[in-house]
């Protein structure tokens, strides 16, 4: 396991990636004030620590950890519920198909990060990029609408448990 620590020009960077988890006052204190470290494993996956919150990093992407202080950033994406039989399966990687979702939270468009959470007590399972918007996926009785790119126990969760000393 790396650490290293972000440049201020790095970190400014980063406002068009995590800015909208952030109010401008925190956006500052945590990140342009603060001390953010890139953790990267052997294998090459990367996440961000800013603070007490734990970002992955999927590509160009930076999505907040299922794991760590800062999971109710979570909040702040829209979400879908899916039922008892999708758990274990979302839960292993699996993308999120429609016969699984019980119910739609928030409106999104493809492309877009999306929370999946078990339907009886709405704890996040994993963060997927939307394949469709949310009204046409409402409409399908079956088919992929979620791509899963990070799930409860995958590598980043493990990484982040590491950097974190859990």
């Amino acid at each position: 396991m790396r650490v290293r620590y972000l440049s201020s020009r790095e970190k400014n960077a980063l406002r068009d990636k995590v800015g909208m988890f952030f109010s401008d006052e925190e956006f500052r204190r945590l990140v342009m004030k603060g001390d953010v470290r890139e953790v990267l494993d052997e294998s090459g996956n990367k996440i961000l620590l800013i603070g007490e919150y734990v970002f992955i990093v999927s590509g160009e992407r930076v999505v907040p950890a299922l794991t760590g202080e800062g999971v109710h950033l979570l909040d702040k994406l829209p979400s879908v519920r899916v039922d008892r039989g999708a758990i274990p399966h979302v839960a292993s990687g699996a993308h999120i198909m429609r016969p699984g979702i019980t119910r739609f939270e928030q409106s999104f468009k493809s492309g877009d990060l999306v929370v999946v959470r078990d339907e009886t007590y709405g704890k996040p399972l994993a963060v997927g990029i939307a394949l469709e918007d949310s009204e046409k996926a409402e409409e399908m009785q079956r088919g992929k609408i979620l791509a899963n790119i990070h799930h409860v126990d995958d590598k980043f969760w493990k990484l982040a448990q590491r950097a974190l000393g859990g």
